[in-house]
């Protein structure tokens, strides 16, 4: 876990992902792509294709952003730095895409832009997996989401 860290670089850690950390969601397709994403993790058609299924509307008024429970700290209690990957020093950044599900569950997750390690990309994969959502809303409704969250692995030298 995370609590291996030295109370420094736990905090370094914590901070970098946290200011790192995007959701790429609309509610239902509204809503821009942020120009950090990588192109291979930016919305594909579902979003969009979604949208226009249910409504005509432009943009959507009565939407609510998912919320992972529990805040980004579930994520961490979740996350740990593999050992193997530490021994060898590997670092980077794992994208991982999912569908939020309407129940707020994360699904079809895979990841989208690897991380450099396939390590450190499969304990991002497996760290989403987990996670649980107050799912998007539409109209008071729950609708499924494309989400994509950058995790990033990195050791404090």
């Amino acid at each position: 876990m995370i609590s291996s860290f030295p109370v420094a670089s736990k905090w370094m850690f914590l901070s970098f992902l946290m200011a790192t950390v995007v959701a790429v969601a609309g509610c239902a397709g509204s809503g821009g792509v942020r120009s950090d994403v990588p192109a291979s993790c930016r919305p594909d058609d579902y979003n969009e294709n979604r949208a226009e299924a249910e409504s005509d509307e432009e943009e959507c008024t009565d939407c609510q952003e998912p919320e992972l429970i529990g805040g980004m700290a579930s994520m961490y209690d979740k996350l740990s730095y593999p050992t193997k990957a530490r021994e060898i020093g590997a670092e980077g950044t794992s994208w991982i895409q999912f569908i939020l599900s309407r129940e707020g569950e994360p699904t079809e997750v895979r990841v989208c832009q690897t991380a450099g390690n396939s390590i450190l990309d499969r304990e991002a994969w497996e760290a989403v997996r987990q996670l649980a959502f107050r799912p998007g809303m539409r109209a008071g409704e729950p609708v499924e989401v494309q989400m994509t969250l950058p995790v990033n692995f990195s050791l404090n030298r």
